[in-house]
């Protein structure tokens, strides 16, 4: 993949790890709430599907 896609990915990244920081302000630090609604299980796991995505490329890149 490209410098380019990389760049994308990490954007995406960023972008996901916001909306996580954003979404705990918002639940507050009630765990049981916060689990409930799936917001930290469900941006987690995009989140690492992200970091794959971009080890991947990078790893493509350095071929």
């Amino acid at each position: 993949m490209s410098a380019e896609t990389i760049a994308a990915l990490m954007r995406v990244r960023e972008a996901f790890v916001a909306a996580r920081l954003q979404a705990r302000d918002r639940v507050g630090d009630d765990n049981e709430r916060w689990y409930q609604h799936g917001f930290d299980v469900g941006l987690e796991w995009s989140i690492g599907e992200i970091d794959a995505a971009i080890a991947r490329a990078k790893g493509e890149a350095e071929r």
